[in-house]
């Protein structure tokens, strides 16, 4: 008499030793066989396509559907395979080739040999491209990364990176942000290293760090600072805030708002400081001007060095606008247009003027020199215009002759034929 399954006595249950004996219902009937037997037969087994139909502990079990684990996975050894490998929920798929998601929520992923390590909403449908994490990162063009953050793109730019931080953007080929906010690469293989509100927008250039600066021209570069703009090719500002180099080979070492116009000028520091004319130079101080051509300027306040190959170490509102010409220091000292290799050593509304050539001051107080070779070595009031002419010191002596000297005292005065002598004496003139 025939019976159910269902009616059967309850057998001890696993673990079985594999002697136990099994029904195997055949087209000839019902017949016996051992459990063993019948999983070694299964293990092996194939469908109509060549593939196994019954996974097992100890074998390469192959699946030809997606398989969704309800408990958690533990894997000891390798876990590979020979398409694309997703783990995440919501993940849309275009195209990809052995692409891979290793976590997180509603990302896409297209391309070949892409990957996606985890986070939230980041996409690429391009090739050979790594998004470690983070969210709502974009990569638009092959073998590029981006490690992490918030925000970040990369677009149509192959061989770009993006370390992290948020809303940066890479434009240019093999550029990098290594992190920060809101900056950019835009050029070819331009660098942002960090900070906010910086651009790389020359080919070449490189921004290290700071506050809304821009890297303009090829090869451009800035270390750090607030607002500073290199905008020359090959331009440097090193650091400070507004400082602004537009010229090719420029340099700024730091400061404030000052600016480098002229062809390889050079700005080493201070404040609201400009060097216009080519190889021109100022190294610090504040309110200085060196616009003449290889003029240098290198401290005090309001010096400005105008003529070619001028130069003025200090003081206060000196200018220098002769050629080739130099004050000292002291305090409005002037050398005039047409005068050349002309110098004051110091003192205080001093000056040389008119055709004068090789003239000289030392010192003192609105002393003045217009003859060729002529010189003043100190006083107050002096003047010297004879061509060769001297005066010593004392005030308000006067040689007005060729090669006179007045040595010194007061009123003295020489204006004959020349080559006269006076010494130290009082109101005295010679004619």
């Amino acid at each position: 008499m025939a019976i159910k399954i269902s009616q059967l006595p309850v057998g001890p249950g696993p673990p079985f030793q594999g002697d136990e004996v099994v029904a195997i219902v055949d087209t000839g009937g019902t017949s016996q066989t051992s459990l063993s037997s019948a999983m070694t037969y299964l293990s092996g087994a194939t469908d109509g396509d060549g593939m196994p139909i019954l996974a097992a502990r100890q074998k390469n079990n192959f699946f030809g559907c997606d398989q969704t684990m309800l408990a958690g996975l533990t894997v000891d050894g390798v876990l590979s395979g020979r398409g694309n490998f997703i783990i995440g929920t919501n993940i849309t798929y275009c195209a990809p080739t052995l692409g891979s998601v290793g976590g997180g929520t509603a990302h896409c992923i297209g391309g070949s040999h892409s990957t996606i390590g985890g986070g939230n909403n980041n996409r690429t449908c391009n090739s050979c491209v790594t998004i470690g994490g983070g969210c709502l990162n974009v990569a638009e063009s092959d073998s590029t990364t981006i490690g992490g953050g918030q925000g970040n793109r990369i677009e149509t730019c192959n061989g770009g990176t993006i370390g992290g931080g948020c809303s940066n953007k890479v434009e240019g080929a093999a550029g990098v942000v290594g992190g920060g906010h809101t900056n950019a690469a835009a050029g070819e293989y331009s660098t942002t290293a960090g900070g906010y509100q910086l651009s790389a927008i020359g080919d070449f250039t490189s921004i290290g760090g700071g506050i809304s600066g821009c890297a303009i021209k090829e090869g451009a570069t800035i270390g750090g600072g607030s607002m500073n703009v290199a905008g020359g090719i090959n331009s440097t500002i090193a650091g400070g805030a507004l400082n602004t180099a537009t010229n090719s080979d420029t340099f700024i070492g730091g400061g404030q708002s000052n600016l480098a116009t002229g062809l390889s000028s050079v700005v080493a520091g201070g404040r609201l400081n400009c060097a216009c004319g080519t190889g021109s130079i100022v190294v610090g101080g504040e309110c200085h001007l060196s616009c003449g051509t290889y003029s240098f300027v290198g401290g005090g306040c309001n010096n400005s060095a105008c003529g070619l190959a001028a130069a003025i170490v200090g003081g206060l509102a000196n200018t220098v606008v002769g050629l080739s010409s130099f004050i000292g220091g002291g305090q409005c000292n002037t050398i005039t247009s047409g005068v050349c290799n002309s110098s004051i050593v110091g003192g205080k509304e001093n000056c040389i003027y008119g055709s004068c050539n090789y003239g000289a001051i030392g010192g003192g107080y609105a002393n003045k020199t217009c003859g060729e070779g002529s010189a003043v070595a100190g006083g107050t009031s002096n003047l010297a215009a004879g061509s060769y002419s001297f005066v010593g010191g004392g005030h308000t002596n006067c040689a007005l002759g060729v090669c006179d000297t007045i040595a010194g005292g007061r009123s003295n005065c020489t204006c004959g034929c020349g080559h006269n002598f006076m010494g130290v004496r009082y109101q005295r003139r010679w004619y």
